[in-house]
């Protein structure tokens, strides 16, 4: 630790001690020093990247993409990549005002003087952020006015495959899979910087990686009514299409043996270990389901392995498995059982993400009960099975009865339901079978005791490069009366608890989603007149994003109105594998009320990814793996991770006398964030 805060830059260390950190909220996020960072000597590098994430540090150090790129980068030697998440406001009005630029975290270097800037791009409402943040660096916002020495703009993330936006702002954007290309595009930027090239030629050079877009080779045509007629190079050695970058491989070497355990307490606080990635299930609303494909599995050893070191290098005492469709993978039967046998006697919760309602079982249930029994979390997304058939979501009302008595059987007290409002083809009829459902599941589950259902409802926003993708989005009134529907049906049962998301927040998410290049000119006036966090509703201003929608002659209706089939739509250049005609079948399906199977265990569906000479090879190797499963794993033959064991529950309560002093930066930690940090030494020194 001594080692590391030497190498910290020593005026921005200075004024963070004396002049910042004492008077903000939660200082422990702008203070480093973690466990299992990585630190460098800046002169023993040839390449320094900024990994950045446009929102808090709670939010960025949740999401496993993030550690991956980190891990992946710095496992090169001469390649050291840092962090940087967006300040609350208060930090940011301590460092404007004290004329600080805003740093990374390893070594407080000025975000200006990186030669790469990676920005994660998960959600369009942190937009601004990316503004703001840039400009807290003093570097330019615009990517035409950035000069040689300014560091090179990356985005990337679920929101690159609609990039246009963010056109004017991003240098280049990674479409597709970062764990390859990252390393391409900083080794690109490297060795142009070394030749000594201009940057744009240097950017050219970026356009020769699969998947990179780079919009300043681009030009958007509109006709005189303002509709776009096309996006197209300007110059004639540039790809007209940009076809997504995709990993054949989940290999293990791309995921981290040492996770970054944060100081203070993030939003997923847990270990977190992605085994698959993709999902074939079609929900016609999924921009993940889509844009994500094809399905590839980890090997089960793999992932049972890198649980294995996580959990030893970090103390954690939870681990979460991660896929779109948990219950979808193959070995997710032998993953339980392996699990079981590594993690008896330790103490340590194993959790799901939200599980399909047709495939959870008995076998699910026993196993996520057997250490602690937190919620459980199903997703029917709409009420009705007509509305379920027009979103492809093939689960019955037999379906849900089940699962959730499964449940309830095991001894969960509270239960979580997703669902969606404004879907297409949506009437008020579908929106009170919502209440209908949850008052005959509380019924059903009055002899189990006092059971809690919590009901999301979250209002449907069009999403690129899904069936829906052309769909008109319902407006602000229509949603808060939807949801005036579905309170009236629900009455006052005091089982049920329900929340909301606020309409207009998803209608600015809805518009940002589908826009084109014009729409940048509207962001950054909204981040000039104060606007930011627009995802936080303490933060979001509503009619400041209306004011300048009507100042650059933007209409509201006109942008969440339906699409024509016909037109050009923004992000055309951009292939993510799916193909268009697979899309408009699909949407065609959906007012029919015809659903689509799953591809995995039905005939292919010709989505797109078939095709030869395009993403072929990949779909071949997912149809091998199917053809030739993984072996079973042999029980005996896992080694369990060396962390604590108790054969009974009072062995697992052990009294410890601990004396120390909170000094440097451990001053800034509460003390129930010092009390974790305790917990998780103890841990990790296998006491």
């Amino acid at each position: 630790m001594d080692w590391e805060c030497r190498l910290k830059n020593p005026a921005i260390e200075n004024k963070l001690r004396k002049e910042i950190l004492p008077g903000v909220l939660k200082p422990g996020r702008y203070i480093g020093n973690e466990i299992n960072i990585i630190v460098k000597r800046r002169e023993s590098v040839k390449s320094h990247v900024a990994l950045a994430f446009p929102d808090v540090y709670e939010i960025g150090m949740s999401y496993v993409g993030f550690q991956l790129l980190y891990h992946i980068l710095n496992k090169h030697p001469d390649i050291w990549a840092e962090r940087v998440f967006a300040p609350w406001p208060d930090m940011e009005e301590r460092l404007r005002a004290t004329k600080t630029p805003l740093y990374s975290l390893e070594s407080f270097t000025p975000l200006s003087e990186f030669d790469v800037i990676g920005f994660t791009l998960q959600y369009e409402l942190t937009y601004t952020n990316i503004l703001n943040m840039l400009n807290m660096a003093n570097i330019p916002i615009h990517s035409k006015e950035r000069k040689a020495g300014h560091p090179f703009i990356i985005g990337g993330g679920p929101c690159s495959c609609n990039p246009e936006p963010l056109a004017d702002f991003v240098d280049a954007f990674l479409i597709g899979d970062g764990e390859e290309a990252s390393v391409e595009i900083v080794r690109t930027i490297q060795q142009g910087k070394a030749q000594g090239k201009p940057r744009d030629e240097i950017l050219y050079d970026l356009t020769r990686i699969q998947g990179v877009y780079v919009p300043a080779f681009y030009e958007a045509h509109y006709d005189d009514k303002g509709t776009l007629l096309e996006t197209r190079p300007i110059r004639p050695d540039v790809p007209e299409v940009i076809r997504t970058r995709i990993v054949n491989n989940l290999k293990i070497d791309y995921y981290p043996d040492k996770p970054i355990v944060p100081l203070i307490e993030v939003t997923h606080d847990r270990l977190s270990i992605e085994v698959m990635r993709g999902c074939s299930e079609g929900c016609r609303y999924c921009n993940a389901g889509m844009i994500y494909r094809p399905v590839r599995e980890r090997n089960a050893r793999d992932v049972l392995e890198q649980m294995h070191r996580g959990l030893e290098n970090s103390g954690y005492n939870e681990v979460s498995f991660l896929s779109l469709s948990i219950s979808d993978y193959s070995r997710l039967t032998d993953l339980m059982a392996v699990s079981r046998k590594m993690l008896s006697g330790t103490q340590v919760n194993v959790s799901f993400p939200s599980m399909r309602l047709d495939s959870f079982n008995e076998e699910i249930a026993a196993f996520v009960s057997e250490v602690r029994k937190s919620g459980f979390t199903f997703a029917p997304e709409a009420g009705s099975e007509r509305l379920r058939q027009v979103i492809n979501k093939n689960i019955t009302e037999e379906d849900l009865f089940r699962s959730v008595e499964i449940a309830l059987q095991n001894g969960w007290k509270a239960i979580k339901f997703y669902f969606m409002i404004g879907l297409p083809t949506e009437t008020d009829e579908d929106v009170a079978e919502i209440a209908r459902l949850i008052h005959r599941l509380v019924k059903m589950s009055k002899q189990y005791g006092r059971v809690q259902f919590n009901l999301s409802i979250s209002p449907f926003s069009p999403k690129a490069h899904t069936p829906f993708q052309w769909e008109r989005q319902a407006s602000v009134d229509e949603i808060w009366h939807k949801v005036d529907v579905l309170k009236r049906h629900l009455g006052r049962e005091r089982r049920v608890r329900l929340t909301w998301r606020d309409p207009r927040i998803s209608f600015v998410e809805g518009f940002l989603g589908r826009a084109d290049r014009r729409m940048g000119r509207v962001i950054q006036e909204v981040w000039q007149k104060g606007g930011k966090f627009d995802g936080w509703a303490e933060y979001f201003n509503y009619d400041l994003w209306l004011e300048t929608l009507h100042k650059y002659g933007f209409d509201p209706e006109t942008l969440i109105a339906e699409i024509p089939e016909e037109t050009i739509l923004p992000w055309e250049h951009i292939d993510k594998g799916v193909s268009k005609r697979f899309l408009l079948k699909e949407r065609h399906k959906a007012y029919q009320q015809q659903t689509s199977q799953d591809c995995k265990s039905a005939t292919c569906l010709a989505c797109g990814l078939q095709r030869k000479g395009a993403f072929a090879e990949l779909v071949d190797c997912y149809k091998i793996d199917r053809k030739n499963p993984q072996p079973n794993l042999d029980l005996d033959s896992v080694q369990a991770p060396d962390i604590p064991k108790y054969e009974t529950a009072e062995q697992g309560f052990v009294r410890f006398r601990v004396q120390f002093t909170k000094q440097d930066y451990a001053a800034y930690l509460s003390h129930l964030d010092l009390a974790r940090v305790l917990e998780r030494a103890f841990r990790r020194a296998r006491i």
